[in-house]
């Protein structure tokens, strides 16, 4: 036997005996519980299960001091849709559609199918959505203007400036 295997099987026989002296430490604690009748068995076995919280639909989406046509909320998912991204990957498309049903679903008078594909074609949808929606309710304010530039001016970021700086990184910004 070499060194290398009596350290090996030293280092078993030591787990084991560990393991052991565990295990006997704690099934006399165990069997002193008991006799003390301070044991308590398994909330299972009695039939006693742990509570699970009854399911809290998660709080509405509101702006404080909105106008009755939802202007401050039109605003916010202007602004959400101009923070999309450019190349959105699978995840990105499922966030941003879950994000638009639980806060922005109440601007809708019909189903709706947002197009998911760009920050653009995402921005400028909600935009038509929003001028669509103020005429159906009858603002007199005047019409958004959907221009994508214009849009990104006033909601979002714009990564044109960047473009420059960073110089061409294949998907960041194509």
């Amino acid at each position: 036997m070499n060194k290398n295997e009596f350290y090996k099987e030293l280092k078993e026989k030591r787990a084991e005996q560990l393991f052991w002296k565990n295990f006997n430490e704690e099934l006399e604690n165990v069997l002193a519980s008991k006799k003390a009748g301070t044991f308590e068995t398994s909330n299972y076995r009695e039939g006693k299960y742990p509570e699970i919280p009854p399911y809290q639909r998660p709080k509405d989406f509101v702006i404080e001091n909105d106008d009755k046509y939802n202007t401050k909320l039109w605003g916010s998912f202007l602004k959400d849709s101009a923070f999309y991204y450019d190349n959105p990957h699978a995840q990105d498309k499922v966030d941003i559609k879950s994000k638009i049903q639980l806060r922005y679903d109440s601007l809708f008078s019909s189903s709706w199918t947002a197009p998911l594909n760009s920050r653009k074609d995402l921005l400028l949808w909600a935009c038509e959505q929003k001028n669509q929606y103020m005429a159906e309710n009858e603002n007199d304010a005047p019409n958004e203007v959907c221009e994508f530039n214009q849009l990104v001016e006033k909601y979002g970021p714009n990564y044109e400036p960047l473009k420059e700086k960073v110089g061409y990184m294949k998907g960041l910004f194509d």
